[in-house]
């Protein structure tokens, strides 16, 4: 069945579902809900809770009244009642419901519960004699755009389950799903969009999850042997990496050593290296980079070092300049904003093979870029990288070992799944003499005595970072914003310090040149936005301040938390916020509490919880519909034990498994095309 015959599809729906990504039946099958609402449940109005949706049964005491407020604006309400309270209920601009509203009618009503002790308001709620229709049931809400609506998305749905759901293949073998207890995909996809109940509900998504997941880490296994079985570098067996260990001023950690070990076991192996090196926020992550530039130089090879900003790609430059000029090595940075001489400049010395070693952004995968004799690739902070970027870059060399870098700690689920193309080496401890960054977590009305703390921290030779979530001001939120915190930081406490403002809507030249008189010490604070968020590296910075805090995740905390504490001297992180929720105050505390990285993701992923029927979070990853890679952790562990069992018996070869190899090879295709700098 074409879209276009689904009921209710004309032209003008048909482009808006098109714009949603839904270009067959297919397509609109698995469009899952992106949250729930119950309105199965009945309570009393005395049991509601404020903010809480719900459904309660009521009949009114008062006739309704309509007010007008002002042209096109108007309230109807009245007072309804159940055996435990009163509530108000409210209209706007419905003066209809007065014609709706009878006395010694029961009504059930659907909507925002107001409470403040026992004094219930309504506003605005669902109004049904029955417990049915909308009522009665757990709703589905789907994301939509202008001109589609949720109860349109419902209707096609419907439509398409009545009409077309028998066409649905299991792409999970019958025999897995039997093994497994796994439910089948037709009842699957007819539940996820109209679960009776959360049981249902959960066993519906479970088997859409799993078939994800096991998709996903099947091709990641399939690219994986295809890139071990291509032809490959061997780099020479030497004593580089050694030459460059011994040239350092400082002693390499046991995590670094480690690392690097594995690297030079790569290198020299007879395969190509794909390696990913996950360590903490200042765990030294670079050094061991240079040491396999160092070990691809010393066998004649070029090196491409990636980064995913230009402020990243300008200092990793600066430094691998300074620490290679030694050994001879030429650096060179490419980047978007050269003049055409430079660039042209830039590209003859790579294409001439003068140049040992490339640092830029994405410009280094633009096809115009020709290497001599790239060796290997290096990517910096691997979450801003996909599959397909590593991929084009590796395709500017004859396949060319990869080395990827990040920060961000991952779960072992995690790297099972969405970096099951990648052997993982981890550093998980910090260079000698790095002091714990003291955090604290403190309300607005401390601002001044905040300032004077950073002003005492100046005096004393140091740097402060000043972090807020907006650039502009906003209607939507009381947040702060780079524009006004600066102008009255720098007016009301700092007027005699020189004070620079950073965010992402500068031009590149302009933040570059900001940044470098950070950097150099010129500017003391710094306020910016979450663009100083990844690897910026200013060793006298040791004060950040982060307003808005219970605005931002774990995560991002901690690598704006990493941005001080780079040298020995005492770091502090203050988090200025409003947190209110139980989930945010509880955030504050584990921020003041946990400095390991690798800790504060599994808090993370243990307060995500491993499903919720209200709300189900996006996993960030383009490719997953249904999956979330942080939160679905028990069904990860799951899929994996099932991808192995797959894998090792070649069953992707069988009749049997037919369906599921076809969609394999579809997701290999979405991950090499899946070129997104995000």
């Amino acid at each position: 069945m074409q879209l276009s015959e689904v009921k209710g599809i004309g032209k003008k729906k048909l482009e808006v579902l098109n714009s949603m990504g839904i270009f067959d039946v297919n397509d609109l099958l698995n469009y899952f809900p992106y949250r729930y609402e119950n309105r199965s449940i009945i309570k009393n109005i005395i049991d509601t809770r404020n903010e809480e949706n719900c459904v309660i049964k009521v009949k009114f005491i008062s006739k309704p009244v309509t007010k007008y407020l002002r042209r096109n604006l108007n309230l109807t309400s009245a007072i309804a009642f159940d055996d435990t309270s009163k509530i108000s209920v409210s209209w706007f601009n419905q003066p209809f419901i007065r014609n709706q509203i009878l006395p010694n009618t029961t009504y059930y009503l659907y909507g925002k519960i107001n409470r403040v002790q026992n004094q219930f308001k309504i506003s605005s709620p669902i109004l049904s004699k029955t417990f049915g229709g909308k009522l009665g049931i757990i709703y589905p809400i789907y994301k939509v755009k202008k001109g589609v609506t949720n109860n349109d998305m419902i209707k096609f749905i419907d439509f398409a389950i009545k009409h077309c759901i028998d066409e649905i293949k299991n792409v999970i073998p019958y025999s897995m799903i039997k093994n497994y207890d796994i439910e089948n995909k037709r009842n699957a996809i007819k539940n996820i969009h109209k679960p009776v109940d959360y049981a249902q509900f959960k066993r519906a998504r479970t088997a859409l999850v799993l078939e994800e997941v096991i998709i996903m880490q099947l091709a990641m296994k399939s690219m994986k042997t295809t890139l071990n079985e291509q032809n490959y570098i061997k780099f020479q067996t030497d004593e580089s990496m050694d030459l460059f260990i011994q040239s350092l001023k400082f002693e390499l950690t046991k995590g670094q050593l480690e690392a690097i070990r594995d690297i030079e076991s790569d290198m020299t192996s007879e395969k190509r290296m794909n390696r990913l090196v996950q360590g903490d926020v200042g765990s030294g992550k670079t050094i061991v980079a240079e040491a396999a530039i160092f070990k691809s130089y010393s066998s004649g090879y070029q090196s491409a070092f990636m980064a995913p900003t230009d402020i990243l790609a300008t200092q990793h430059y600066e430094n691998l300049s300074d620490d290679f000029s030694k050994f001879g090595l030429k650096v060179c940075l490419l980047k978007s904003d050269l003049t055409k001489s430079e660039k042209d400049s830039v590209l003859e010395g790579i294409k001439s093979g003068y140049f040992d070693v490339i640092v830029g952004t994405h410009a280094i995968i633009q096809d115009f870029v020709d290497f001599k004799k790239l060796g290997l690739v290096i990517t910096d902070e691997q979450h801003r990288f996909g599959v397909g970027q590593r991929k084009k870059i590796s395709d500017k060399g004859k396949n060319p070992d990869v080395l990827v870098m990040t920060a961000t700690p991952i779960p072992r689920t995690l790297a099972l799944s969405y970096y099951g193309d990648l052997d993982i080496s981890t550093i998980n401890e910090m260079p000698k003499g790095r002091k714990v960054i003291e955090t604290y977590s403190v309300g607005f009305s401390y601002e001044k005595r905040i300032a004077a703390f950073i002003r005492k921290q100046v005096e004393n030779g140091f740097q402060a970072y000043v972090v807020c979530p907006l650039i502009e001001e906003s209607e939507a939120l009381d947040l702060e914003n780079v524009t006004e915190l600066y102008n009255r930081l720098s007016s009301e406490y700092f007027s005699d310090i020189n004070v620079g403002m950073l965010h992402g809507k500068m031009k590149s030249s302009e933040k570059e040149e900001i940044m470098k008189d950070f950097v150099d010490g010129k500017t003391k604070i710094l306020v910016s936005t979450t663009v100083i968020e990844v690897g910026v590296d200013v060793k006298k910075a040791n004060v950040i301040v982060i307003y808005n805090a219970e605005r931002f995740g774990l995560s991002q905390l901690h690598q704006l938390r990493g941005r001080v504490g780079r040298s020995s001297d005492q770091s502090y992180c203050i988090l200025i916020n409003n947190a209110y929720s139980d989930e945010q105050m509880e955030r504050m505390n584990i921020m003041v509490n946990t400095n390991s990285g690798f800790e504060l993701s599994q808090k993370d992923l243990m307060m995500r919880g491993s499903g919720d029927l209200l709300g189900t979070r996006q996993s960030g990853i383009p490719l997953l519909n249904i999956a979330d890679l942080e939160k679905d952790y028990d069904l990860i562990e799951k899929a994996a034990v099932i991808t192995e069992y797959i894998y090792t018996n070649d069953l992707c070869e069988t009749k049997e498994y037919m369906y599921l190899d076809e969609e394999i090879n579809k997701f290999k295709d979405k991950l090499l095309d899946n070129v997104i700098f995000n």
